[in-house]
This record gives structure tokens, C-alpha cells and sequence, in this order.
């Protein structure tokens, strides 16, 4: 485990890599009652979505605490395997559905955005998942039909659309404003906004604009633009699964 990513916001040395094993804890006691057969079959499609998120949320601190993007796309690829026994939720804009399909893009093998693809099909999710599944398993066709995305992250609407349109230096540089100026203020109603400044609550697991650059590497963005920004995951960006 190598140094916290996110020096500015880290509450101490041992908070990320505690709030992972919080997550890898729960995930352990969730994997043995499912193995020993002691959940009732009424409660199965409710332990399995559990145990998806939390899988997916132990992610987000380990890479904060700086853990290997290598060992990630391993937690990332079990819990790809699991889609097919998660219920999707009846409402979009879920979070945890917009940060499977962003590391689906980053971290995943094909199988991964596949997952991430069959998901978001058989959700009522909202256009932002869907366009980065998009972007990571389809065309820039099919990308040009997903551009409707929340109000709060319309700046990775108007990159994709810049592209689209062949104007690719410009994408970058409104992708890069989008992760630098607007995407921590556009979330600001999220429960997550300003959670570092109340680490008690167990709820801060880093700042990262995972779809930002997500965006980036399905578009084959040149990655130079984005060094250095506070909130853009440049080694999960620059990773390519071997698999």
C-alpha cells in the first residue's frame, strides 16, 4: 500500500485504509452467511445487493488509501460477476450505479463493461450511467443518443458532444474545466459534499470524479491535460487490464 492519493483531505494516516477494511469486514460476514446458506430465500436479492455495494464502496477508500489500481480491478471484476443476483434500483441517479459504470471503463476487462452494460439495461438509471457504459462498451453513435445527462454534470455532455462534432482539443479543454472548476461545487447537494470535514461519520472515502475520467479514456483523451488534478484519477486512468 502506497501513500493516501489525496494528501490535502486526508484526515490521517490509518482513516482510508480503516474505512476499507470496514467495507472488506462486512463484505467477509456477508460471503460466509451466503456460503453457509443461513440467508432465507426471501432475503437473498436484498443480501446480494449488499454485498455489491459494498463491495463497490470498499473500493473508493482503498484507492484513496493507495492501494494497487492492479489489486482494484480484481474487487472490480468480482463485483461485475455479481450483476446478473442485483436488483436494480426503480429510480435513477443512483451513485453507486454512475461509479460501477465509471470503473467498468477504467478498471474493467471486457466482461466488466459488459456487466456494466446488462446493469444499466435493466435499470431505470439515470442518462449519466448510461452514457459512461456507453462510452465503455459502445460507439460514439450510440454515445451521440445518450447526451442527456443531470443538470450537474452537464459538463461531460458538452465534451462528449464536442468530439462527436470533431472538435477533440476543445473536448479535452472542457472536460478538464469540468473536472478542475465545476464538479465538486455541481454536487454540493450530494450527501457526500464536504464529508471531509466530518470524517466522525465514517461517510468520507476521497473525492474522485471517477465518470470524468472515464470520459477521458473511452474518448482516448491524451491524458497530459489532466496531471495534477485534485479530483482526477490519473492511475486509474492510465491503467489497461491485461485480461
Amino acid at each position: 500500500m502506497s501513500a493516501s492519493r489525496q494528501k490535502s483531505f486526508s484526515p490521517d494516516e490509518d482513516y482510508f485504509p480503516r474505512r476499507a477494511r470496514y467495507y472488506r469486514n462486512k463484505i467477509a460476514k456477508a460471503e460466509a452467511a451466503l456460503e453457509a446458506g443461513t440467508v432465507p430465500d426471501e432475503s437473498l436479492s436484498r443480501a446480494y445487493g449488499a454485498l455489491w455495494r459494498n463491495r463497490m464502496h470498499s473500493i473508493v477508500p482503498a484507492y484513496s488509501a493507495g492501494e494497487a489500481v492492479s489489486d482494484l480491478a480484481i474487487d472490480m471484476s468480482l463485483a461485475g460477476e455479481m450483476v446478473d443476483k442485483v436488483t436494480p434500483p426503480s429510480t435513477g441517479g443512483d451513485g453507486d450505479f454512475i461509479s460501477f459504470a465509471s470503473l467498468a471503463c477504467l478498471l474493467g476487462d471486457a466482461a466488466a463493461r459488459t456487466s456494466a452494460r446488462a446493469l444499466v439495461e435493466r435499470s431505470v438509471c439515470s442518462d449519466g450511467v448510461a452514457l459512461t457504459v456507453w462510452l465503455a462498451d459502445g460507439s460514439d453513435d450510440e454515445a451521440d443518443s445518450m447526451v442527456s445527462t443531470p443538470e450537474y454534470r452537464e459538463g461531460i455532455e458538452e465534451a462528449v458532444q464536442l468530439h462527436i462534432d470533431g472538435r477533440p482539443e476543445d473536448a479535452v479543454d472542457r472536460l478538464v474545466t469540468y473536472v478542475r472548476d465545476e464538479w465538486y461545487w455541481n454536487h454540493s447537494e450530494a450527501a457526500w459534499f464536504d464529508s471531509h470535514k466530518h470524517v466522525e461519520s465514517g461517510s468520507f472515502h476521497g473525492y474522485w470524479c471517477f465518470e470524468g475520467a472515464a470520459t477521458a479514456k473511452a474518448l482516448g483523451m491524451d491524458g497530459a491535460k489532466f496531471e495534477g488534478l485534485e479530483y482526477f484519477p490519473m492511475d486509474m486512468f492510465l491503467y489497461e487490464n491485461p485480461s
